[in-house]
């Protein structure tokens, strides 16, 4: 008799499965969720007349540019032994990038000006890394970066010049910064140290004076500097849980290290990021993550381009990736629960949205579920909030 139910039941399941598969249900290959995108590493040029990208040429990376006005594609590199690895605009709207050396061990920094679009070498080295602080306003030939030159260990700043590839040492690094934060004509003033377990946050007032703590942190506390309120001042936006539950957004007075000012927190959650515009001086945008992404807007503007692109990207989460100088120009990343998503170019006083990309065009949204926020309440009172699919 208990064989015959566990017949029963086995027929009732194939039953049930033959009958799903006949409703059409594509079976969706694994390899289509690890696709590797056609274009990605999108930028914008500071002039807003050009979008850059990472796109295969004979199997290897290379940089690919798009000029805004008619829509033409054209190749910048071409290169077939190693790949592009990372790139970035200079304020002078050059190229520069690196090529992804790393069974050398060699480090090559290359320039390439959009006017002639003739290749240049600004460095090579062996045994180093970089990445890149902050381009200057005050110079646009000169962009900050760090690099572990002189110690392999140890990330110094160095000044390199893009025109003529000349590299000086800016700030030699005591051995225990970590972050460097850049004011907005370019100088360095503010610093993170750390031994891993304690955090400090260091000032100076400009470049003649030695940095000094102004905030020592442990484990539990963190500040996260974000910008100076105004080019030459000491106040500055920083990410703080400092005397409080959650991480709010605040304004602290670098010559004391005290918070002056609480700008915006939320009493259910951390806010997670702070849309700064460094062209604007000002705060954009407030993130945080509730049930879903959530979002607190600081200017009119901001909040007039996101009403437009929700409304045409409905159920879309949006993230401004980068944007032009005057930020007439910006480049649209969305996803969904159900899709990777797209890459758009919006164009602020137009209104114009063109779509640039699809991350992963196998991935078919009506295909796959939605993912549905829950929560629920623990025996001493948290909220925990989560998804289900």
């Amino acid at each position: 008799m208990r064989r015959l139910c566990y017949l029963l039941i086995l027929c009732v399941i194939t039953a049930i499965l033959n009958s799903c598969n006949k409703g059409g249900v594509r079976k969706i290959p694994v390899i289509s969720f690890f696709k590797t995108p056609e274009k990605s590493g999108f930028h914008i040029s500071p002039n807003g007349k050009y979008v850059s990208y990472l796109k295969n040429y004979q199997h290897k990376l290379n940089i690919y540019v798009q000029t805004i006005a008619d829509g033409e594609e054209s190749r910048i590199t071409s290169f077939t032994d190693y790949p592009v690895k990372d790139y970035f605009w200079t304020l002078n709207n050059e190229l520069v990038f690196n090529k992804d050396l790393i069974d050398l061990n060699q480090y090559q920094l290359f320039a390439v000006n959009m006017q002639d679009r003739k290749l240049k070498k600004l460095l090579s080295l062996a045994k180093v890394r970089f990445r890149l602080i902050s381009r200057n306003h005050s110079n646009k030939d000169l962009i900050n970066i760090a690099m572990n030159k002189r110690d392999s260990a140890i990330f110094d700043v160095y000044r390199l010049n893009t025109q003529t590839g000349e590299l000086k040492l800016y700030i030699k690094n005591p051995g225990n910064v970590t972050e460097w934060y850049p004011a907005s004509e370019g100088n360095i003033r503010l610093a993170k140290a750390s031994d891993g377990v304690n955090e400090k946050i260091l000032f100076r007032q400009d470049n003649e004076h030695e940095f000094k703590t102004i905030i020592s942190n442990n484990f539990r506390n963190s500040v996260t500097p974000i910008a100076f309120t105004k080019t030459g001042g000491n106040l500055f936006y920083a990410l703080s849980n400092l005397n409080r539950d959650k991480t709010a957004l605040v304004e602290i007075d670098a010559a004391t290290g005290k918070e002056v000012k609480l700008i915006y927190e939320r009493k259910t959650a951390d806010i997670n990021e702070v849309n700064y515009s460094r062209n604007k001086h000002r705060l954009d945008m407030i993130n945080w993550e509730d049930a879903k992404p959530e979002r607190f807007f600081m200017n009119a503007e901001m909040k007039q381009v996101y009403a437009d692109l929700t409304k045409r990207l409905p159920e879309h989460e949006i993230r401004i990736v980068d944007r032009d100088t005057t930020e007439n120009q910006l480049l649209i990343s969305t996803y969904t629960d159900r899709s990777p998503g797209s890459m758009y170019l919006y164009q602020v006083d137009s209104k114009k949205l063109d779509k640039l990309t699809d991350f992963n065009p196998d991935i078919k949204a009506d295909e796959l579920c939605t993912m549905k926020p829950v929560s629920y309440k623990t025996k001493d009172g948290l909220l925990i909030n989560g998804y289900l699919t």
